[in-house]
């Protein structure tokens, strides 16, 4: 079954009293974006070049999110119920990437079934280590007339064309859109630790 934005999603959640009845839509590319900015994302350097991604209060704002996307009749929830169903609505789970000169074609789990996408890198530079200082993709991933999300940061930047999208019935939304470019930063980061490597 192909996504589609536009349809009407029902679920259930389990709690203490039996199942919940959830009825909802899909949320806009705007929302996303509402709920990525009320989700302030602390990093924590622990050392050694690690780190530890925390993000306070995420709850409520996965709750202000169904808030406006519940449909009549759907149950009330609270907020640690509706960070599960708003994860389970943004799933985009990396199944595959394959790079075929400069596009990659990158496979994705999602609610309901796959999704396949090819992506060229249209121009920009890898500098930065984009992902590392950019942890939360979502809030920088626009979309331009052009169809071209655009990453930026640090000292550069990349803009990727999508040449296509397959499983999709209508508009590709912003998560998906994400987890692809996401998948391609990894790919990036890849082949430039390999180039380092033979210095």
């Amino acid at each position: 079954m192909a996504f589609d934005v536009s349809r009407i999603f029902e679920t259930s959640l389990p709690s203490p009293d039996g199942l919940k009845a959830i009825t909802v839509r899909y949320p806009t590319d705007d929302e996303w974006e509402g709920r990525a900015r009320r989700r302030k994302v602390i990093i924590r350097h622990l050392g050694r070049g690690q780190t530890k991604s925390e993000t306070p209060n995420g709850e409520e704002a996965d709750l202000a999110l169904y808030e406006l996307i519940r449909q009549e009749g759907s149950a009330e929830l609270d907020a640690f119920e509706a960070s599960k169903l708003i994860e389970k609505l943004g799933r985009a789970d990396q199944l595959d990437v394959q790079k075929e000169g400069n596009e990659y074609t990158v496979e994705l789990l999602v609610l309901g079934g796959n999704t396949t996408h090819r992506i060229k890198n249209a121009h920009g530079t890898a500098e930065g280590r984009f992902r590392a200082q950019l942890p939360d993709v979502s809030f920088r991933c626009r979309t331009h007339a052009t169809d071209e999300p655009e990453l930026a940061g640090g000292r550069g930047s990349l803009r990727f064309s999508f040449r296509l999208e397959r499983g999709y019935e209508g508009d590709v939304p912003i998560p998906h859109k994400v987890a692809v470019v996401d998948a391609v930063m990894t790919a990036v980061d890849m082949e430039f630790e390999e180039t380092d490597e033979t210095f």
